[in-house]
Order: C-alpha cells, then sequence, then structure tokens
C-alpha cells in the first residue's frame, strides 16, 4: 500500500520513520496512562535516543513496524485481562498480534510474552479469583482464534531455513544484548560493557523493587531471550539481535520507569531532584553519544544502485546480465528495470528484460555469450563465485563487483590473457 504513493528509496524508508515516530508517540500515550505521564514522557525520550531503534528506523525493513506493534499488543493484553474497553482491546489484541505475526519469521516470540504477562496476570493480579480466571479465558479464546490464522504460516515455517542465525555462546549473547541497547556504533570498550552493566543492574532493581513494571519487564525482555535460547540450544540455531527487537521500547520503558521510581528514594536528600535528573541525562548522553558514533560509522558494502546505474549505461543489446545472489538480483532488478520488475517472493521468476538486455539470477551460465554480445556478472564478494572463463572485473562497487566476458566476434574485443 506504502509503495501505491512512490518508489524512491526516500519515500521507502520513510515508511520505517513513519513507524519509529508513532512508536515514540505510543510509548508516550501507553507509558504514561499504565504509570504515569512523566514515565511516559521519559520512556519516549529515551526511545527516540536508541541506536538500535534509530538504525531500524532508516531501513526499509520490518523492525520499526514490530516495535510499533509490541507496544501495543502489550497495552491491548493489559486492558483485556484488566477489563478495560473488551471490545476494543480484542480487536486489537487479534489484529496487531497476528499482523506481527506475519511479519517476520520469528514474530512467534510475541506469542510467549503475552502468555507469559497472561500467567503472572492469573497468578498474581490484585482482584478476585472468579474475575481473572473469566478475564483469562476470554484472552484464552482470542489466542486460540489467532493460532488458527497463524497455522499456514506455521506449516510453510517448517519448510523453510536460513543460513545466518546462531546457537549462541556467552560472548555472541553479551554482543547482542549491548546491541539491542547501544546499537551498531563503536564505543571504548568500557563506556560499552559499563553500560551495560549498570543498565541490567538498574533493571534487575527494578525487577526486584517494582511490581508493577515485574510482568513487563518479565514478559516482554526476559522471556523472548530465554525462548531463543531454548529453541536455539533445543530445536535449531534461532539467535539474532534482530528477532529481538521488539524488547527495545520495553528497555526504553523500564528505564524510565526506574528514574521515576528513583524519586522517592533520594527525596530525604537535598540534592535528589539533581541526582534523579542526572540519572536520565547521563543515560540520554550515553545513548546520544552511541547513536551519533553509529551514524558516523554506518556503511552499506554493496552499492545496488550504483552499480545497477553503471550498466544502464554500459550493457548494450542482446546482453546478459547473471546476478549471483537471488536478493541482490532482485535489488539490481529494481533500478535497472523499474519497481516491482521481479517478486522477492517467487524466485522461480528467472529473468527480466530492459532494452535488449536480460538480468538473469545465478551465475551457472555465464561465460559463453552469444557472437555479437557480451555477459555480465555481478557478485559479491563473500558469494565465494571466482570467475572462470573470459569475464575481467571492469568495475568494483565497495564489496560488490561487475565483471564482463564479450563474443570474440565483437570488433576490437581482446579476450584476457
Amino acid at each position: 500500500m506504502w509503495l501505491r504513493f512512490g518508489t524512491s528509496d526516500f519515500w521507502i524508508k520513510l515508511n520505517s520513520v513513519f513507524w519509529s515516530l508513532l512508536t515514540v508517540a505510543s510509548l508516550y500515550g501507553v507509558g504514561g496512562r499504565r504509570f504515569g505521564r512523566q514515565v511516559g514522557s521519559y520512556a519516549a525520550l529515551l526511545f527516540a535516543l536508541f541506536p538500535f531503534a534509530i538504525a531500524y528506523a532508516q531501513e526499509a525493513r520490518m523492525y520499526a513496524l514490530l516495535m510499533f506493534l509490541g507496544v501495543w499488543i502489550y497495552d491491548f493484553t493489559d486492558q483485556l485481562l484488566y477489563g478495560r474497553r473488551f471490545l476494543w482491546a480484542s480487536c486489537g489484541l487479534v489484529s496487531g498480534t497476528l499482523a506481527f505475526l506475519y511479519s517476520h519469521g520469528a514474530g512467534f516470540l510475541i506469542l510467549f510474552s503475552v502468555t507469559s504477562y497472561a500467567l503472572y496476570f492469573l497468578w498474581k493480579a490484585p482482584t478476585q479469583r472468579q474475575t481473572r480466571w473469566r478475564r483469562f479465558r476470554l484472552w484464552l479464546a482470542l489466542q486460540l482464534l489467532i493460532l488458527l490464522y497463524y497455522v499456514p504460516w506455521l506449516y510453510r515455517a517448517s519448510t523453510l531455513s536460513v543460513r545466518h542465525t546462531l546457537q549462541p555462546d556467552l560472548p555472541a549473547i553479551t554482543n547482542t544484548l549491548s546491541l539491542l541497547l547501544l546499537g551498531f556504533g563503536e564505543l571504548a570498550p568500557w563506556l560499552r560493557w559499563g553500560s551495560v552493566l549498570v543498565v541490567l543492574a538498574i533493571l534487575v532493581g527494578l525487577y526486584a523493587s517494582d511490581g508493577p513494571s515485574r510482568n513487563i519487564l518479565l514478559a516482554f525482555i526476559v522471556v523472548p531471550v530465554g525462548i531463543t535460547l531454548g529453541i536455539s540450544y533445543l530445536y535449531r540455531p534461532i539467535w539474532l539481535h534482530r528477532p529481538l527487537a521488539f524488547t527495545v521500547p520495553f528497555l526504553a520503558l523500564g528505564l524510565a520507569r526506574a528514574v521515576r521510581n528513583s524519586r522517592p528514594l533520594l527525596a530525604t536528600h537535598r540534592v535528589g531532584p539533581p541526582l534523579r535528573f542526572g540519572l536520565l541525562a547521563l543515560v540520554g548522553v550515553v545513548l546520544t553519544l552511541a547513536a551519533a558514533n553509529q551514524q558516523a560509522r554506518t556503511y552499506y558494502p554493496w552499492q545496488i544502485r550504483e552499480a545497477a546505474h553503471f550498466l544502464q549505461r554500459e550493457a548494450q543489446p542482446g546482453d546478459r546480465i547473471f546476478v549471483a545472489d537471488f536478493k541482490v538480483f532482485w535489488g539490481v532488478s529494481w533500478y535497472f528495470v523499474g519497481p516491482g520488475s521481479v517478486n522477492p517472493l517467487q524466485p522461480d521468476t528467472p529473468w527480466s528484460v530492459r532494452n535488449g538486455v536480460t538480468l538473469l539470477p545465478g551465475a551457472d551460465d555465464v561465460g559463453d555469450p552469444t557472437a555479437g554480445s557480451c555477459d555480465w556478472l555481478v557478485y559479491r564478494t563473500m558469494d565465494l563465485l571466482p570467475p572462470r572463463g573470459i569475464l575481467v572485473v571492469v568495475q568494483a562497487f565497495d564489496d560488490l563487483i561487475v565483471m564482463r566476458g564479450c563474443s570474440q566476434k565483437i570488433p576490437g574485443y581482446k579476450p584476457p590473457g
């Protein structure tokens, strides 16, 4: 639907900016309704500074949407269990959860989060037992409805495999937690790991001392991490920082609640208010520094757009352009032929054409051009496809390499060697 109004890089990436800004506003509203306007304001401010959130607010991917949906799935679950606006909360929970599930292959993690939240409510909520069970049964019926609509994806997921996930060791786990807190920028080790330890200590202290925050921290931070670890070790590796993206708003909410809770602890001291706001300022400064370093070091090693524009200028009718990786083939086709020329969900679509030049995925048949034409190969250095035959490098776009080999019948063409 977004692409109906434009296909420029700026417009497409603006979609993620849109969802990220909505998450800021949602944290202000949801956090304020649950814990007070001050906590909502702090949470919105901190999330707006989180480097991880900033990074994925600039990419045409689903992670900014997942953060937004995660906040509202929590809110709808909370409203439903505590008896506020049943119809609105029920519709929002079903539609929001299904959107989350169908937006990412590891979207099922949200089901563990809301289940944990509901079970904690059933065990600890300060309401009558009969009331708790009635609301829990309504929540459970909605979860069964969601699972019914989720079955098609579960069936498809059983047939898929990925290569970029891993079975984590301790360094991988700590690195992931560091990325979620401080993003991808280069920071001094003492600052990065010191900040991580301080934040974890703050959240542990909040969990131990603040009952209203405990269920949120458990359900939307601890449980997703624990379930991802369990599946990675007991079933198949799925560990990666990106599926845990939806935990980031709750990290901001937890830190905001901790700053707010420091008020009564420091109330007996004359310097209490400066210390409390100093804590908030310190967290903000560290996040800002991490975000600034991240933005300065953002690097995309595959200049697909530049490579496609180069090929538009150089390739002649009758030439064939082979692209080794299908995702890169889809990207080259987007810029070379036009948006929508190749459907990335249908890798069996074998080719696309512009001005007599044919684009093909793979590299099996490259290097045997017909008389009077050239074969081109586009590949990443990580693809490990050492070219052979008549192909030579004609241009490098960082880690994206363009090669060409032409028929000897082209006037003036001299094969390599």
